[in-house]
């Protein structure tokens, strides 16, 4: 002990820490000696550099110190110091992996099954780790039958704004329950505990990290049921491309991650981020992209990228089955279907694709009675489905919706949008040209065209704009939030929403008569859309607005806007009517119109010309828009 005190005296840590391969040819005893004062009691028959090993990607990620909660802690052996010390934990998991006292060792193995398959693959001497010597373990593989990992989209939920940026799971698939019985496989499920917050709430505490969090296992009926069902969500599974040995740490190290909570954070400490870490792990490297926020689109990206997914399996909500069920029919079953009573009509005269749409439109019935809590109506409802089903033909056609082009295909992610305008102002005021950069995460816009979301929906969350011009540089818009929901669509089932709806927060320009003239604002919209065919859409909404009293045009403002959307293959134009009448003064009262045509070229690039004029000015912009 004296002896290594002395030296340490002399030579500063960071010299043995050069020392590397000096240490790796001396061999482990003289490595541990100077990093502990007692000497290990274990031998190894070869020398290991355990610095290398310590500071490694992987041994790191496996102690998963990132938000973790100092209740956590206690996982570690360490716990008690203050700087976490990944060498010290290293050299204690390996004291008691290679301990003579067997049933020490196996005890750790069992408690840290991750650790252990990692170290085995580098030191030979540790004794293997057999699943079915540790009984929690064991169950956790599920009985040493997983052949499989699949990583599980979810799309967004129209009835929880917050959950726009959709979902991501983890599923274990075992071929020992049988093809038919995959939806008892485990599916893995990380969130905040919530205590059931409402959506406003939820954002405001999950920003500033005001929940925990933790990884929870289901079966993966019970995922089905909650996103399928109960919120009518499209899931869709991709099996990772992954060797058995990375299939093995996956399991191991979320066995591991049980025991853990975690500070949860809304954009970064995320579903997909600790989605990203655990696949992060077994493949030696982050799949997602190194950014502020992470989202499930962004790491479904990084996945395909990575080639980390192939095939799919698409599984729809229980609203998608339904509206898929009825636009299969003819147009005289449709008539059927729309005429038929449940409980007078004759069921003999009816076509088993008609039955089958009845029993879909049913399923979804029923379980919007249940969210209501509507038992009358239930019993209504069943002993309509039991009727139905017992008319219905054993050769029953299963009317599966047509698959939508999966996410994976859709636009990457990220957004930057170089524009250029041209504002001529009214009056024979002197024009202005600026050039705007706008930053967009996660988010998609009205006229990007992606099958898996919601139909000529848009979803912002803090996208910035900053403008240059010869006033100097400026924010020229700033959305803090923004959601928008034409909600158009050729027919809408029994008791279901059919109104369009939005909401927009941010700071953006009052128009181009006072540019730069920035405004702070809060609005609302409501109002109805229309379906022309599958690419036209009109919509007309009403909106109230709270902002500043910027130049005098008081705190409120009401509108009407109209919307017209029609789309290509890879064009979309959408036109706009925009009424503005401001409350207290009517100066700035104004009626606008836009015309903007945009082209996604491909994946990652995108053109769009919009051309805008207000009783002020006129504008024509210029935009090129690069995915990342």
């Amino acid at each position: 002990m004296m002896q290594f005190r002395s030296i340490a005296q002399f030579f500063p840590k960071r010299f043995f820490l050069n020392l590397r391969p000096g240490l790796t040819c001396l061999g482990f005893f003289l490595y541990s000696s100077f990093l502990f004062p007692s000497t290990p009691s274990y031998q190894l028959s070869k020398s290991y550099d355990l610095i290398s090993i310590a500071d490694s990607f992987t041994w790191t990620r496996l102690m998963d110190q990132k938000n973790l909660n100092q209740e956590s802690k206690s996982f570690f052996i360490y716990h008690h110091d203050k700087n976490f010390d990944y060498h010290k934990e290293l050299l204690a998991s390996l004291e008691i992996l290679l301990s003579k006292d067997k049933k020490k060792s196996l005890n750790f193995q069992c408690r840290f099954p991750a650790r252990t398959i990692y170290l085995q693959s580098i030191i030979h001497e540790i004794p293997k780790l057999k699943v079915e010597n540790c009984p929690k373990y064991f169950a956790w593989t599920q009985n040493n039958s997983i052949e499989g990992i699949s990583f599980v989209f979810v799309n967004g939920y129209l009835e929880n704004p917050a959950s726009f940026f959709g979902h991501t799971l983890l599923k274990f698939n075992s071929t020992k329950q049988g093809d038919n019985s995959f939806l008892l496989d485990s599916a893995l499920n990380y969130g905040a505990n919530t205590n059931n917050d409402a959506a406003l709430p939820y954002v405001l505490r999950g920003l500033f990290g005001k929940y925990n969090a933790s990884i929870k296992a289901e079966n993966f009926f019970r995922i089905s049921a909650m996103y399928q069902e109960f919120q009518m969500r499209d899931m869709w599974e991709y099996e990772l491309q992954i060797s058995n040995y990375q299939k093995d740490l996956i399991t191991a190290f979320t066995y591991e991650m049980l025991e853990k909570e975690y500070k949860y954070f809304f954009l970064s400490d995320n579903c997909a981020y600790r989605l990203n870490r655990i696949i992060g792990l077994a493949v030696a490297d982050d799949p997602m992209p190194n950014l502020p926020w992470f989202s499930p689109i962004d790491l479904l990206h990084g996945l395909k990228k990575n080639k980390l997914i192939n095939n799919f399996t698409y599984y729809p909500s229980q609203h998608t089955k339904a509206i898929s069920s009825i636009r299969s029919l003819s147009p005289k079953e449709t008539v059927t279907f729309y005429n038929f009573q449940h409980d007078k009509d004759n069921l003999t005269s009816l076509s088993n694709k008609t039955k089958i749409a009845l029993i879909e439109d049913l399923n979804f019935q029923k379980l919007k009675a249940f969210k209501e809590g509507d038992k009358q109506r239930l019993s209504h409802i069943d002993n309509q489905r039991k009727n139905i089903l017992l008319n219905l033909k054993e050769t029953a056609i299963n009317n599966l919706p047509q698959v939508p082009a999966p996410p994976s295909e859709s636009n990457l992610p990220t957004r930057v949008n170089h524009k250029l305008s041209y504002i001529n102002k009214a009056n024979n005021q002197e024009s202005l040209t600026y050039y705007v950069i706008g930053l967009r995460g996660s988010n998609f816009s009205l006229l990007e065209n992606d099958d898996h979301r919601i139909r000529n929906s848009e979803f912002k969350f803090l996208s910035p704009e900053l403008s240059l011009s010869r006033h100097g540089p400026r924010i020229h818009k700033l959305t803090l939030f923004k959601i928008l929901s034409i909600n158009d669509r050729d027919f809408f089932l029994r008791n279901e929403n059919s109104f369009s709806w939005g909401v927009d927060i941010g700071r953006k320009q009052i128009n181009g008569e006072c540019y730069p003239c920035g405004q702070n604002y809060a609005s609302g919209q409501l109002g109805k859309g229309l379906y022309i065919n599958s690419s036209t859409t009109l919509s007309l909404l009403s909106n109230f607005t709270i902002h500043d009293n910027k130049l005098s045009t008081g705190n409120f403002s009401t509108g009407l806007s109209f919307i017209f959307i029609k789309r290509n293959k890879k064009s979309k134009f959408l036109l706009k009517y925009l009424q503005t009448n401001y409350t207290e003064f009517d100066f700035w009262d104004d009626e606008s119109y836009s015309f903007s045509f945009e082209n996604i070229s491909s994946k990652s690039n995108g053109l769009n010309i919009t051309f805008e004029k207000n009783k002020f000015s006129s504008e024509v912009s210029l935009s090129y828009r690069k995915f990342y």
